[in-house]
């Protein structure tokens, strides 16, 4: 039940403004004299509490909350028990069945928690990992609002895929290998300019060896590719994709890689298969 309020008017023309405003709040019972605009929804508690203008402007903007189902609600009239959601959070989870759940923002390379009590933002000692954590909500990228898009991962679609259960795998750009995403990464990961992914490649087995498969669609022109090089030093060559006849010649062999530590692999099997 809502309390019953009152607002002072500071100038001439601001009783329609805020009757307008206590209407949009569905309240019942609206009077007005020459000092206030009452508003009432509980005739047995009659002590209005008072409240500024401002404050009642910001009551009835339409904001986000979670309902008891934890879907998203866009509303100035939430029920008992629906959760209001912070500015920028992105995800609301706990780590228990039985312990209060908490909103998580992205931030500057780790992950922030809503303190409910002092109502900021902290920066989280723990990491957010789908092993220890229950996702209860997590912010559709493409839902648009009435506020700002927010809360966004920087990797949005390859944090979606990871949750869906899709196996990939990242790197740090400056890293020659990939390394497989599970539920010990941190979310974190996903907000992180320095990093790359791919979908985790399916594998080959040659001899006793097991290493990524060549890939099987052509790659886009002045694309660098790797392949094996049982002559070379270094074990792979590589070359930029345009299409010639020698390209598709090494493609059609099933040798082209993406990376040379891929290629190596291959020669290193392939030597192997040959002792």
């Amino acid at each position: 039940m809502k309390e019953n309020l009152k607002v002072e008017i500071p100038n001439m023309g601001d009783a329609d403004e805020a009757l307008r405003l206590f209407r949009d709040l569905k309240y019942l019972n609206l009077f007005a004299d020459e000092l206030f605009v009452y508003a009432s929804d509980n005739l047995v508690t009659r002590e209005p509490r008072i409240i500024s203008f401002d404050e009642l402007r910001e009551l009835a903007k339409p904001r986000e909350y979670l309902d008891e189902n934890f879907k998203l609600v866009e509303t100035n009239q939430p029920k008992d028990g629906w959760r209001l959601v912070p500015d920028g959070a992105i995800v609301i989870s706990q780590t228990h069945e039985n312990e209060v759940p908490f909103f998580y923002k992205s931030g500057m390379g780790s992950f922030m928690v809503f303190n409910p009590i002092e109502k900021v933002w902290i920066e989280s000692r723990f990491f957010l990992t789908s092993q220890f954590h229950k996702i209860l909500w997590q912010r559709n990228p493409q839902q648009e609002t009435i506020m700002e898009k927010k809360g966004r991962f920087l990797h949005q679609d390859w944090m979606d895929k990871h949750i869906e259960g899709v196996l990939i795998q990242s790197k740090l750009n400056r890293q020659p290998d990939f390394c497989d995403i599970d539920d010990d990464y941190s979310f974190a990961y996903f907000n992180d300019t320095s990093r790359e992914f791919r979908l985790k490649p399916k594998t080959i087995q040659i001899g006793e060896r097991t290493i990524i498969k060549p890939i099987d669609v052509k790659p886009e022109r002045n694309t660098k590719y790797y392949f094996p090089s049982l002559h070379s030093f270094h074990k792979y060559d590589n070359y930029s994709w345009q299409d010639t006849d020698a390209d598709n010649r090494i493609f059609n062999a099933n040798l082209c890689h993406l990376t040379s530590v891929d290629a190596i692999n291959h020669c290193d099997a392939l030597l192997e298969l040959m002792k």
